[in-house]
């Protein structure tokens, strides 16, 4: 069922938007990643407004870190020649300068000037965090056994196990 422009329908879905917990956005496809719509929870991730990536002032693309942009760019281009959606997690400098992790999931549409992008971004660095302090965990253990004689029994105190 579709809807004209105005109605019900476009004032949920707007409503919906921004409730939304993550960025929902079209985009033109270059490596600056130029907003052509972009939904009001990128501030709570970027720490920039909308405006601020429509009107240009922010591309998306200079926030992603140099050693992910490469990578990036990589996997759009390829889903596209694929003709597939893409996904992707990398990470981005906030306006604080914080370090976050971002998943992203989109696919090519058309545009008014071509190819186009539409998807959604999310926020997962808690859960990139816990992974990254699970490895490291990990990777002590491993040192501690393997400097130590024997046997080496593991106990945490906090969880008795």
């Amino acid at each position: 069922m579709t809807h004209a422009p105005g109605t019900l329908a476009d004032a949920e879905l707007r409503a919906q938007l921004e409730r939304l917990p993550g960025i929902a956005y079209r985009c033109r496809v270059t490596p600056e990643w130029p907003m052509r719509w972009i939904s009001p929870g990128c501030e709570a991730i970027t720490g920039w407004p909308p405006e601020d990536f429509l009107s240009g002032a922010v591309h998306f693309g200079s926030l992603i870190e140099a050693s992910h942009q490469q990578r990036v760019w990589a996997t759009v281009q390829s889903a596209l020649d694929e003709g597939r959606p893409f996904r992707v997690t990398y990470t981005i400098r906030d306006r604080s300068g914080g370090r976050r992790w971002l998943w992203e999931q989109g696919r090519a549409v058309d545009g008014p000037e071509g190819v186009e992008l539409e998807g959604l971004i999310c926020d997962v660095t808690p859960q990139e965090e816990a992974r990254d302090a699970l490895e490291e965990s990990r990777r002590f253990s491993e040192r501690v056994a393997a400097t130590v004689p024997g046997h080496v029994l593991l106990f945490d105190l906090r969880t008795g196990g």
